[in-house]
């Protein structure tokens, strides 16, 4: 069988519809339209199984997910694991993988049938050093990133429960 009749295990998304998500996510909010066409060309839209990984907790994958259905899991530690929380269709888990080498705190089991959209930081790079004057715009996106998590984690537990006051502080770093 040639390539031509074997079926695509991972399907790619058509570059419109890769277009059109990536616009809805804020951490590529700051990238122009014209960069952000080279970087949905980079895309692909996968599909995983209940019970696949899409990292375990020590890799260092470089891979970014934006969640079109479907539900995944994230556990913290390797012999009975612990569930923090879910995350699905919208949510776009990742990105600091994007920006460079970092191993996974956590691991991402799929709960249910997923689709995502994915980039590789190695896509991503190639994209960036064709732009490098936009790393400085999607380091700002970060940091409202971290400002918000930080203000939403003051707010939700750290005044209340002393055990969490000393977890705060990463807007510091």
């Amino acid at each position: 069988m040639n390539s031509s009749e074997t079926p695509d295990k991972h399907p790619r998304c058509g570059y419109q519809e890769n277009l059109a998500l990536l616009r809805t996510i804020d951490f590529f909010s700051v990238i122009p339209l014209e960069t952000l066409k080279v970087v949905a060309l980079m895309c692909a839209r996968e599909t995983y199984k209940k019970d696949d990984y899409l990292f375990h907790q020590g890799d260092d994958d470089g891979h970014a997910f934006y969640f079109i259905s479907g539900r995944v899991e994230i556990l913290r530690g390797t012999d009975n694991a612990v569930s923090l929380r879910t995350y699905g269709p919208e949510d776009f888990i990742g990105s600091l993988s994007l920006l460079g080498s970092m191993r996974r705190l956590f691991s991402a089991r799929i709960m249910e049938e997923a689709t995502c959209l994915v980039l590789t930081r190695d896509k991503f790079e190639k994209a960036m050093e064709q732009f490098p004057n936009l790393m400085p715009r999607i380091v700002r996106i970060l940091i409202q990133r971290i400002q918000g998590w930080e203000e939403r984690f003051i707010s939700d537990c750290a005044e209340t429960c002393d055990h969490y006051k000393e977890k705060v502080g990463v807007s510091l770093l």
